[in-house]
């Protein structure tokens, strides 16, 4: 189980050993929210997690998504304070909550990586990783899951230290990272989850529009290589986008509507939102009729506001 209902139910029963997920989505379309949520779930169901950053660091921005979502505190009351400056009230609550979970995430902060060092395997992509995945588990931690965030990114440190044009060669190298990402979770027993970016047609595209599995930026067929694909769309004005596993266990795609709750750094179902004409969502719930509209007998003439 992934410790989160909705991907559970999208990917019919969460992740497995040995299998290699894609998930796509668009610039600041909730990849690093996921990445938080998902972490924090499996830290709390007890199982470990390595987290290969290759865009930022765990310092800032990632640790405030991380207290948010674990405390339930709002992005805007966290965000460039410093842990050690928030209210002890809420130091307390957040330790609290990790409570024998603190040592079940691991960060790898890989954007760093500039060279080859001894092993030249070691160009900073997933065979870097799978190396502190050993060592990880040479010291008693199972690891259960491995998280990629995001291949371009990965792919321009792999680039970086072996020297190679990425801008020729993004396709081969992204299916060379795979393929080693393949021989890691049949060896180790593991699920890696890679994350990356939606094309730039699917990211101007209007919110009721779904992404499917060839939407990846730079190499549409990129889901081939992988076990499940799950695609986000652009949120509406209300943070209501589509989750499509547009590759699944069951065959065909698999869909349905979350919100992104940004303040706290996670996804939650949103059940009864439809397409909607002006290209956001509409939820018949949540159709609310002004006062004069109530008291009109002129049928058809009252707008609706969605809130």
């Amino acid at each position: 189980k992934c410790g989160i209902n909705w991907l559970d139910e999208l990917t019919s029963g969460g992740g497995r050993e040995g299998e290699l997920w894609l998930i796509l989505g668009g610039t600041s379309g909730g990849k690093a929210a996921l990445t938080i949520q998902y972490s924090c779930a499996q830290a709390l169901m007890g199982n470990s997690t390595v987290f290969a950053t290759y865009e930022q660091s765990l310092a800032g921005d990632l640790a405030e998504r991380i207290i948010s979502n674990v405390t339930g505190e709002s992005l805007d009351n966290i965000r460039d304070i410093g842990f050690n400056n928030l209210p002890e009230e809420l130091q307390r609550k957040f330790w609290a909550s990790v409570a024998g979970a603190d040592d079940k995430l691991t960060v790898l902060d890989m954007s760093k990586r500039t060279g080859i060092g001894i092993d030249p395997n070691d160009n900073g992509g997933v065979y870097s990783v799978w190396q502190e995945v050993k060592k990880l588990k040479a010291q008693g931690q199972n690891v259960k899951t491995v998280l990629i965030d995001w291949v371009g990114a990965m792919l321009e440190v792999v680039s970086a230290c072996t020297g190679r044009e990425l801008e020729n060669a993004f396709q081969f190298m992204a299916q060379h990272e795979i393929n080693i990402a393949r021989q890691m979770v049949k060896q180790e027993h593991l699920l890696c989850i890679f994350f990356h970016q939606t094309d730039p047609k699917t990211q101007h595209a209007r919110p009721i529009y779904m992404p499917d599995k060839t939407c990846a930026l730079n190499m549409h067929s990129m889901a081939n290589f992988v076990d499940i694909c799950i695609t986000l769309g652009n949120k509406d004005t209300h943070n209501i986008l589509w989750a499509n596993a547009a590759k699944s266990r069951r065959g065909n795609n698999v869909n349905m509507t979350v919100r992104l709750v940004g303040d706290h750094s996670k996804f939650v179902p949103a059940p009864g939102w439809f397409p909607n004409t002006d290209g956001n969502f509409y939820n018949p719930a949540e159709v609310v009729l002004q006062p004069e509209e109530v008291k009109s007998n002129e049928p058809s003439q009252f707008s609706r506001e969605i809130e």
